[in-house]
């Protein structure tokens, strides 16, 4: 249970859910680049690094959630990390679909 986080974030003392660094956000980091490099890797037919990525991505089942609200990025300063006025929660699961949509 909560895998990623267990590995990336918790000897910090992050939360498995949570906004910024009070959450997973080094498992948040992990689940994008291992998805930038599975597409990667597609596209470079190289197998090996395309199952590497995929097993790492299957440890990300939806049970650590995560906000980039008040992080400073991009998405942050034009309010994407917010509905409402409470912060939007993403939950970490498989391939992230956000970094897919980017690169086409």
């Amino acid at each position: 249970e909560h895998a990623p986080w267990h590995v990336f974030d918790s000897n910090f003392g992050r939360k498995p859910c949570g906004v910024f660094v009070r959450g997973p956000v080094d498992a948040f980091k992990v689940r994008a680049c291992c998805t930038l490099f599975a597409a990667a890797a597609k596209l470079e037919d190289d197998g090996e690094i395309h199952s590497a990525c995929v097993e790492v991505l299957r440890f990300f089942t939806g049970d650590c959630s995560y906000s980039d609200r008040d992080s400073g990025s991009a998405m942050d300063k034009s309010g994407g990390w917010a509905e409402n006025g409470e912060p939007l929660m993403m939950q970490l699961s498989g391939a992230d679909q956000h970094v897919l949509s980017m690169i086409g």
